[in-house]
């Protein structure tokens, strides 16, 4: 584009020149000469390229250096591995059970704990009534040697459970009968064999240092002895 306006600034320069020649008269536009000039500067001229599509320049990428991670980041970053501590196992009795066999108990021994069990939880439905008879069974079999080895050893245990005179003057129920059945010739202790104590449970859930309390049911708390094993 340049040098086309160079060419016509030259066209003009040569026009303005030739002024005064024949007499001061200047060349025609359409005069030949004047088209020669014309043509020869045009002829001069490069002719307009066009440019119709953009490319950058290639640009070379560089190649970030690798950045060395502290080893202190990188250990945190490590997955710690899986514990193979197995976990300290329960003190023994807190989920072990005592079971029963057939004939293991006499039916006086059995109808006595029926008559106890109505002394004790009447009006309890049957996991009241089962957990009660279960203490007395998990003592009778407990061998720490503190409690007689008996059934009514163990109920008539001194300042324990209910006096010997009202145990034996309470008649059992058909409920009562039935549970104590099942605690002990049909199934065995519902609760586990380290519970030895019970209370009613509005006198809470703490009583002495050698207990831990288990669990509340139907009226009363159960407890772990602790150092009856």
């Amino acid at each position: 584009m340049s040098k086309r306006i160079t060419a016509l600034l030259l066209l003009i320069i040569v026009f303005l020149s030739g002024c005064g020649k024949r007499g001061g008269e200047a060349p025609s536009l359409l005069s030949d000469e004047a088209v020669l000039i014309s043509e020869k500067h045009f002829a001069l001229a490069e002719p307009t390229v066009w440019i119709t599509e953009y490319e950058p320049a290639p640009t070379e990428l560089l190649t970030p250096e690798p950045t060395e991670i502290p080893e202190e980041i990188v250990e945190a970053l490590i997955p710690a591995p899986a514990s193979t501590e197995l976990p300290t196992p329960e003190p023994n009795g807190r989920n072990v059970y005592y079971t029963v066999s057939p004939g293991q108990f006499t039916d006086e021994e059995i109808y006595l704990v029926a008559r106890f069990i109505t002394c004790e939880a009447r009006y309890a439905g049957d996991e009241g009534q089962r957990s009660v008879a279960s203490v007395v069974l998990n003592r009778v079999l407990n061998s720490s040697g503190r409690f007689p080895s008996t059934v009514t050893g163990v109920l008539l245990q001194r300042n324990q459970f209910v006096k010997k005179d009202k145990l034996y003057s309470t008649e059992p129920t058909s409920k009562a009968l039935k549970n104590a059945r099942y605690v002990f010739s049909e199934h065995g202790s519902t609760l586990p064999k380290m519970v030895l104590f019970y209370k009613a449970a509005f006198l809470g859930t703490t009583w002495e240092d050698y207990m831990d309390y288990y669990k509340t049911i139907e009226g009363n708390c159960f407890f772990y002895g602790k150092y009856y094993f």
